[in-house]
């Protein structure tokens, strides 16, 4: 939720910047909120790429192997 208004100040932010210098000093929120923002949509992701295999023979159509899963 942090993330998300930390992006949403910086896409304010950029309207009122007028010269490169401040586009620049914007950079540093913008990164750290991207980076958040990034990190948990993979997290997420994964789960639900865990939850669909444990409910589906299969994924993208093809078998999936899951004796071999189960060995390894």
């Amino acid at each position: 939720m942090l993330n998300g208004a930390l992006y949403a100040a910086y896409l304010v932010a950029m309207v009122f910047a007028r010269t490169p210098a401040q586009v620049l000093w914007l950079q540093i929120p913008n990164a750290v909120a991207t980076a958040a923002l990034v990190s948990l949509t993979i997290s997420v992701m994964q789960d639900t790429i865990k939850v669909s295999l444990r409910s589906r023979p299969r994924l993208f159509g093809f078998p999936v192997p899951w004796e071999e899963i189960r060995q390894a």
